[in-house]
């Protein structure tokens, strides 16, 4: 079924321009594929990635973007409805997907960088939410970014840990905190909204992440924390709570890694909040 999936959605783009603007019955081949991924069973195909990469947003890029002379009037409407279906449906595979590889990745929606930003502007409901989802996710403000943790008992402190504005996906930061400790994060975009603060919890590890009783003060448990903003979604504790590499250790100074997990845009944040599938950072 994948293989179908591959080789039916995903023609090249040379060959999607030239059939686009000469088939005039080319709505006929979409309503099949409509049909197709409506038929699918949600449950049995939820792994499949293909799904999310390739199927729906090239399917929503065509719908769309079609010219009148090439969907009849009557079918436009139609067909647009049907999308905006198949994306309420699909959408927390989607988004679980494109959270877990990169919005570098080689990808970018599997359909051209030109027809990501097609996806954009694409004309369902501009008020809808999945509308706003999609263009926040595709936008185009490379940064600069900020992510602050603070203790969540005084989240108007100073941060424990800031990694001050930074360009890319990727960023790391050492700090020492107790083990225990709650720690809010807070993930900054260009326009200093923030609006993803999320609560988790520094564990303790094993003895292999321990650091020299020189860089810590004897007889206490602590934590060195990495900040690393990329968009890896493994899953977490369902509290929110990091996840121990191991035991604590039994030296003194027990060390635990953290990695703080953002997505860039970061204007995505708000749908973190709503994504089944991505419940907890690592």
């Amino acid at each position: 079924m994948e293989d179908t999936l591959a080789n039916r959605f995903i023609p090249s783009f040379g060959v999607m321009y030239v059939r686009d603007r000469t088939d005039t019955n080319l709505h006929r081949e979409m309503d099949q594929e409509m049909r197709t991924m409506e038929n699918l069973d949600l449950e049995k195909y939820r792994n499949v990635a293909i799904l999310g990469r390739r199927s729906i947003p090239s399917l929503l890029c065509r719908v769309s973007q079609k010219p009148r002379n090439i969907i009849p009037g009557d079918k436009v409407f139609e067909f647009r409805c049907r999308a905006k279906k198949l994306l309420d449906k699909w959408k927390p595979f989607i988004m679980r997907d494109i959270l877990h590889d990169s919005l570098v990745s080689p990808y970018i929606w599997r359909y051209e960088r030109d027809q990501a930003r097609l996806l954009r502007r694409h004309p369902f409901d501009e008020s809808a939410d999945e509308v706003r989802d999609l263009q926040n996710l595709l936008g185009e403000d490379p940064g600069p970014y900020n992510v602050i943790a603070v203790s969540s008992a005084d989240p108007y402190g100073e941060p424990l840990v800031e990694t001050g504005d930074f360009e890319g996906s990727t960023i790391q930061r050492k700090a020492t905190i107790p083990a225990g400790t709650i720690v809010q994060i807070s993930v900054a975009d260009p326009s200093d909204d923030e609006p993803w603060p999320k609560n988790i919890t520094v564990t303790a590890s094993d003895d292999s992440s321990c650091v020299s009783s020189t860089s810590v003060t004897s007889g206490s448990t602590t934590t060195s924390t990495t900040d690393s903003t990329n968009t890896d979604s493994s899953d977490g504790t369902e509290d929110g709570g990091v996840v121990p590499v191991g035991a604590a250790s039994a030296c003194q100074a027990s060390v635990s890694t953290m990695t703080l997990s953002a997505i860039a845009p970061l204007n995505l944040a708000p749908e973190l909040r709503d994504n089944p599938f991505h419940e907890g950072l690592v």
